[in-house]
C-alpha cells in the first residue's frame, strides 16, 4: 500500500453501512463474471472493534489482562489520519484484549478499557488466495463475491486473520477511487514507495490484472467492486486471508 497514493477521507468514524446489493442492481455497473450475489455463512457476525477514545493521543499495550507496565504505546491515529482501531478478542475487567496492526503480523495485546470505545461490527471479508476470490458479508449474509488479483510469488499476500484499519478515497488512478488499509504488513517488503508496506484492498487502473498473482501483496479488485465494498466495509471489519 503506497502512503503517498491516498488522500484521507475526512471524518471517517464508522462507515454507515448500506447494502452493496443496491450498488450492483439499482442501475449499477455490469460486473458479469467478476462479481456475484449470494447468501452464506456468518463470518463477521458479532464482531467487535475497539476505537481509540476521544481525547487520547497514545494507547498503552499490556501483556496481560491485569497489572504490569505497558510494553509499548500506539498512536491514536493511523499514518493516514484515521482513528486507530483494534479488533476485539475478549474483554476482562478493566482491559480489552485486541489484535494489533503492524509487524510481526498476528500480534495481540491488552488495552485499558478507558483508552478505547468498543463497538459492534456487522461486516466481514473473506479472501481465498487459491481461487482468487473475495467474499463480503453483512449481518451474516454474503452480499457480494468478486475476483481479485493477489500478491506475486516474490511478494506474496500474507495469510491470517486481520481487520480494516483505514477506509480511504484514492487520488491515484493505480488504486481506483477506494482503498481499504488492513492490519497486515508485507512479510517480504519493509517499505514500498514511501509507505511502510501495509497491505490493502483497493481498485486498479489495470482491470486485466484481476485474477492474477501480480501485486506487491495487496488485494486488487475492479473499481466498481471497490465502490460496492465502500458501502459494506467499516473500521474493524474482519478480513480473513487464506
Amino acid at each position: 500500500m503506497k502512503a503517498k497514493a491516498w488522500k484521507y477521507l475526512a471524518v471517517i468514524g464508522i462507515v454507515v453501512v448500506a447494502a452493496a446489493v443496491a450498488a450492483v442492481t439499482a442501475g449499477g455497473p455490469d460486473l458479469t463474471g467478476r462479481l456475484s450475489l449470494a447468501r452464506g455463512t456468518d463470518a463477521g457476525k458479532g464482531t467487535r472493534v475497539a476505537l481509540a477514545a476521544e481525547g487520547v493521543d497514545e494507547i498503552g499495550v499490556f501483556g496481560s489482562e491485569s497489572g504490569g507496565s505497558s510494553r509499548e504505546s500506539l498512536p491514536a491515529r493511523t499514518e493516514y489520519g484515521t482513528r486507530a482501531s483494534f479488533a476485539v478478542i475478549s474483554e476482562k475487567g478493566d482491559r480489552v484484549e485486541v489484535r494489533l496492526p503492524g509487524r510481526p503480523n498476528g500480534r495481540t495485546g491488552w488495552m485499558e478499557a478507558t483508552d478505547v470505545s468498543v463497538r459492534s461490527v456487522s461486516s466481514g471479508i473473506d479472501i481465498d488466495l487459491g481461487s482468487r476470490k473475495l467474499r463480503a458479508e453483512r449481518d451474516g449474509e454474503v452480499v457480494l463475491e468478486a475476483d481479485v488479483a493477489i500478491g506475486s510469488d516474490r511478494y506474496p499476500t500474507p495469510k491470517g486473520d486481520f481487520y480494516v484499519t483505514d477506509v480511504l478515497r484514492s487520488d491515484d488512478p493505480a488504486y481506483g477511487d477506494w482503498a481499504f488499509g488492513i492490519s497486515a504488513w508485507s512479510e517480504s517488503l519493509t517499505d514500498f514507495n514511501g509507505g511502510s508496506g501495509q497491505i490493502g484492498i483497493h481498485g486498479t487502473n489495470d482491470p486485466s490484472s484481476i485474477g492474477d498473482a501480480v501485486s506487491h501483496g495487496c488485494i486488487r479488485v475492479d473499481n466498481d467492486v471497490a465502490a460496492a465494498l465502500s458501502d459494506v466495509i467499516e473500521l474493524g471489519t474482519p478480513v480473513s486471508i487464506h
